[in-house]
């Protein structure tokens, strides 16, 4: 039901200084059989093991002081961490039912809060305050194109160097109009993928990726998400994905190796810094840098010229 629902509930508790923006319970599902996690920086282009504790995660990443002097003392993180533990019982649950082949025990009530874990996960990364920072700045832009002033620039709060991102994010986390996104998103078709060939599903740092079809046309909007090495979910939009409406709420095998790759491939495109993985194979990723090495500049543009 969204974090501004609960926000309130938290009093003063020692401070948390590791902030994780991608959960530990879920990065574990990416891990080997010794809990380690493969990860590939695309900055670097460097690749390690280590332990989901070390990963994804930033020195006091959610704490703002505005809310902070209310008295509740790094409320989102608290918040957040309170939020992961219902998500983790769901998305517990729906591996161990897609392991089993059905899905018949997946409620309308399962998917609602993994609509809402999953839009949850889109705005409280680091990618997401670069992407905000990015529209800003391009939003500025046309609006200079179109002869907007400095000066009306400043009036309105439009200056892209006053955007703060980190502001705009809480606001994003804590919104109530969280409900409706979520409604929405529970309502559209869900195809669960189930990973047949060799090669494993990659996760990131911003694990909810992005593509529109554009083949399609430009509405065409996919949202991908990785569960483990093996399953994933795609959610679609009802109207401009018609063929699929057969395939909502039902596994679907995934058996070609360049539909994997494409997955990967907006993984990759859509992360951060980091991809991460439970075997050390980063072949596809470092293919993809090669035919577009612009992807390892941390100021890559994200949004594109209108």
């Amino acid at each position: 039901m969204g974090l501004a629902v609960c926000w309130m509930e938290f009093g003063r508790m020692n401070k948390i200084k590791k902030q994780h923006y991608v959960p530990r319970f879920y990065l574990s599902n990416f891990t080997n059989d010794k809990d380690i996690i493969f990860v590939f920086d695309i900055q670097t282009q460097k690749e390690f093991g280590t332990s989901t504790e070390n990963v994804a995660h930033k020195k006091f990443f959610y704490d703002y002081p505005p809310i902070d002097e209310l008295g509740q003392e790094q409320i989102i993180e608290k918040t957040l961490s309170n939020f992961e533990g219902k998500s983790a019982k769901i998305i517990n649950k729906t591996i161990e039912l897609l392991e089993k082949g059905e899905l018949k025990e997946l409620t309308i009530d399962d998917k609602n809060t993994l609509a809402e874990y999953i839009i949850i996960q889109q705005l409280r990364t680091i990618e997401c305050r670069v992407r905000g920072k990015h529209t800003a700045i391009e939003i500025e832009r046309q609006l200079e194109e179109k002869g907007a002033t400095e000066e009306f620039l400043k009036e309105k709060g439009l200056e892209a160097k006053n955007y703060n991102s980190k502001e705009q994010q809480i606001h994003m986390l804590l919104s109530p109009e969280l409900d409706k996104s979520i409604e929405e998103l529970t309502d559209r078709i869900w195809v669960f993928w189930d990973n047949k060939t060799k090669h494993k599903l990659y996760t990131s740092d911003n694990p909810v990726a992005g593509h529109i079809h554009q083949n399609i046309n430009l509405l065409a909007y996919e949202i991908y998400f990785p569960l483990t090495p093996r399953f994933g979910i795609s959610i679609l939009l009802r109207k401009e994905f018609p063929e699929w409406t057969k395939n909502d709420n039902t596994i679907v095998s995934l058996s070609d190796t360049e539909n994997v790759e494409f997955y990967n491939s907006l993984i990759l495109t859509n992360s951060h810094r980091q991809i991460f993985s439970c075997e050390a194979d980063f072949r596809l990723a470092k293919k993809i840098i090669q035919r577009t090495p612009n992807l390892s500049n941390p100021d890559r543009p994200r949004i594109s010229k209108m």
